[in-house]
């Protein structure tokens, strides 16, 4: 069985575009023929309330990520598909602009599986581990069953390292963090030791977790002093690590949130042409990897 390509949003920082980033992205690659599935980590801010335009759907009495984990449903008991979008093609011309174009007679949806209440009980901790105490294969493990289903599982993480986070980072191909601002920095350092400490040598001889780790400077301006030393600080210290498309900020982002629809499926603005660049390097760096 094959394993979809797993990437976490995640930051140390709220405010800085995770649930915007892993919603948006994965819309982009369906508009590009991708099965994705969206899975929420953070309960307070959960992309299923974002997205998930459902009046049916209540957090409270449906099934969630905390549900599978605790072994009380099945992945796809747990998965829930958005109203239907109008399809859309995105393509770079041979002028370098971005256009879309709509197809006709067709729809698409997003499937989410959301966070769920109770992802904050969540434990990663194993009995049958007691040197580290971590079963850090638990999400790989559960969601298994929906492998076959969907080429990308996309994590939207919480600004904490709970425990919940540490097994979507353990889960991860990719890790993407949004850099806003020279104050997001802080929030990358503690990114690195926490992805430094899981690929370390474990006590009981458990495997080390290596997710590439990559930035992507979001809601940004650099005509702004203190985002163009933002960028000048983090393209020194990651280099190719650092996403060459950068997004900017727009009130379409706000809008497309309000309406419950992403970037892809909305309006076009010049934020939509920069979500669908970043979603293209994203495949570059993904297809590279597969080479490897």
């Amino acid at each position: 069985m094959g394993k979809p390509v797993t990437i976490s949003f995640a930051a140390r920082k709220g405010g800085v575009g995770k649930s915007f980033l892993a919603a948006n992205t994965a819309a982009f690659l369906i508009c590009d023929g991708y099965r994705v599935l969206c899975v929420g980590i953070d309960q307070q801010d959960d992309l299923a309330d974002r997205y998930l335009i459902d009046t049916d759907y209540d957090p409270h009495d449906h099934n969630s990520l905390a549900d599978v984990l605790a072994g009380k449903c099945t992945p796809r008991e747990a998965i829930y598909q958005t109203y239907p979008f109008p399809a859309y093609r995105w393509r770079r011309t041979k002028f370098r602009t971005v256009v879309r174009d709509k197809v006709k007679d067709k729809t698409v949806h997003m499937d989410i599986m959301p966070a769920g209440n109770a992802i904050v009980d969540v434990t990663a901790r194993s009995p049958e581990q007691p040197d580290d105490g971590y079963d850090y294969d638990l999400i790989t493990e559960k969601l298994e069953p929906v492998f076959d289903d969907y080429d990308f599982i996309i994590f939207d993480c919480p600004p904490s390292d709970y425990d919940g986070s540490i097994l979507a980072y353990a889960a991860s191909d990719y890790i993407i963090t949004p850099y806003h601002g020279i104050d997001s920095s802080n929030s990358v350092d503690m990114m690195v030791e926490t992805l430094r400490i899981l690929a370390a040598p474990k006590a009981n001889g458990a495997k080390q977790y290596k997710p590439e780790y990559y930035l992507v400077m979001n809601m940004h301006n650099p005509r702004a002093t203190y985002d163009a030393q933002g960028e000048s600080f983090v393209r020194e210290d990651f280099g190719d690590h650092v996403f060459k498309q950068t997004i900017r900020k727009s009130q379409a982002a706000e809008n497309a949130k309000v309406e419950g629809t992403p970037l892809a499926f909305n309006r076009k603005a010049d934020i939509s042409e920069d979500v669908y660049l970043f979603e293209q390097e994203l495949l570059d760096i993904v297809r590279k990897g597969e080479e490897k």
